[in-house]
């Protein structure tokens, strides 16, 4: 219920702010001649708190400065990014609605390949170049290369960077745990059922599948020593039960191809592409991921199908403990914080193949825009600095969303905001899963491929296609969209 509430009140926040935007008219000035900026973001209930803070804090920098720039939030109501891409693309070309904005990476290349996107280059070099008193770069310049820089030049500021890290419920670990050291201790199984919460049968089936009475250990945080295949698929397995339409499962681990590189890495293999530049999904290390997706989604059954998650989603369903380990983004985290209640959770690195891989996580860094049909190209680039200020960062880092900030100085006020959350064990986790990052290759044809692949996938889940079949579908569909052929 708790949830909820907050969900609620939130709601009638951003409609707020949603209808303050729409006034804005397309922009203009405002009764101080300041020019007003429109930014569009994503409505995002666990997310929107941050950028809203930024922008205020954006705003301030901009008023001491006195900019006569003033940025106004422009909330899409969405929560796709491919909608919301669809909607600032309809704004670039009536030339309305926000001129600044914030984009998933994977929606760059787009962007670029219709020049909607306005050249940031003289930002970036001064962000870049500046040092702190001890002659050290203020910002992280790799954050600001990949995707957005195309023929030398920058198209996009980093927002934050983002990685993937594997989260888990300690509580339902601990649940199990609790069960076998009761038993040793000769407790019965209805005593045992009291103690521990649980219902009588699934104390009895805990115990009849592991007579032995052996714990189960958390997952392993070391990414050069992280847990393999084979033991988070026999946790998850212990850790599923219930009927079909009240099951409680194990994992979630995402068998999507934004996932797939890191996983095929974490195997021996390739992120999606081989050294030459060839599509490397049809070789034995993708098989060997997708034998392992194929054994818990049908075998095992400890993994949602996308039919599982067609109405409650896996986030959705980890935040409520009815799944105990997920693999998804540090984006995450303040909805893990907020919304799993008295749960303790853990974070730990993404699972290998076998002990001799060290554990890669899959990286990106979503990027604020301008557009390259704004009337105010000036008012848009000191709306961008100021997004990219100190101050600006620092507001959105305590809000525990956007990702790892690209300013070393925040990156650590940033971290030091979770040693009061339920991660304060797992700083280190989180910040060494960011430096064994691997990127999704996005082009202009990934999205397309992306999709191709998602419409098809509950084929294979169903049982119509094998997954041998399916990876050879990913390497099908990566081949055309190289191609142009989608």
């Amino acid at each position: 219920m708790k949830k909820f509430k907050k969900l609620i009140a939130y709601s009638l926040f951003i409609a707020a702010c949603t209808t303050l935007a729409s006034c804005g008219g397309g922009g203009g000035t405002d009764s101080d001649g300041n020019v007003v900026v429109k930014m569009s973001i994503m409505n995002s209930t666990n997310e929107n708190p941050g950028w809203l803070a930024q922008i205020e804090a954006a705003n301030a920098v901009l008023k001491a400065e006195d900019a006569k720039v003033v940025i106004e939030p422009e909330i899409i109501k969405t929560d796709s990014w491919d909608e919301y891409y669809t909607k600032i693309t309809s704004n670039i070309l009536g030339r309305i609605g926000g001129t600044i904005g914030r984009i998933a990476e994977s929606h760059i290349p787009l962007m670029l390949s219709k020049n909607q996107a306005a050249d940031v280059t003289d930002i970036v070099e001064e962000l870049v170049g500046k040092v702190d008193a001890n002659g050290k770069a203020e910002y992280n310049a790799s954050a600001f290369e990949g995707v957005a820089k195309k023929d030398g030049k920058y198209y996009g500021l980093p927002s934050g960077t983002q990685h993937m890290v594997l989260y888990y419920n300690k509580t339902i670990f601990d649940q199990y745990n609790q069960v076998l050291t009761l038993k040793g201790e000769n407790k019965t199984v209805e005593e045992i059922a009291t103690a521990t919460k649980l219902k009588a049968d699934r104390v009895t089936q805990i115990l009849e599948e592991n007579p032995s009475l052996t714990p189960l250990a958390y997952p392993s945080g070391d990414w050069s020593h992280a847990s393999t295949f084979a033991e988070i698929q026999d946790a998850a397995k212990k850790l599923s039960y219930g009927s079909t339409n009240a099951r409680r499962f194990g994992i979630s681990c995402g068998p999507f191809l934004a996932y797939a590189g890191m996983y095929s890495k974490n195997s021996g293999g390739y992120n999606i592409f081989d050294d030459n530049g060839n599509s490397a999904i049809k070789t034995q290390p993708f098989y060997d991921v997708y034998e392992w997706f194929d054994t818990m989604l049908k075998t095992d059954k400890s993994m949602p199908t996308t039919s599982d998650t067609a109405t409650s989603s896996a986030i959705d369903r980890f935040l409520s403990g009815n799944i105990a380990m997920m693999v998804d983004g540090v984006w995450q985290l303040h909805a893990i914080n907020n919304y799993t209640e008295d749960y303790e959770i853990g974070i730990a690195a993404i699972p290998v193949k076998s002990t001799e891989y060290t554990s890669y996580s899959t990286t990106f860094a979503d990027r604020f825009w301008a557009s390259s049909t704004s009337s105010h190209k000036d008012a848009d680039k000191k709306a961008l600095k100021a997004l990219m200020s100190v101050e600006a960062i620092t507001a959105l880092c305590e809000k525990q969303v956007g990702g790892l900030p690209v300013r070393d100085d925040c990156l650590d006020t940033y971290l030091s905001t979770l040693s009061t959350t339920k991660f304060a064990k797992d700083v280190a986790v989180i910040k060494q899963g960011a430096l064994n990052g691997v990127n999704v290759p996005y082009s202009t044809y990934y999205n397309l491929v992306d999709q191709r692949i998602n419409q098809k996938m509950s084929v294979w889940i169903n049982g119509e296609m094998t997954y041998q079949e399916f990876v050879d579908y990913m390497d099908e569909c990566m081949r055309l969209g190289m191609e142009g052929k989608l």
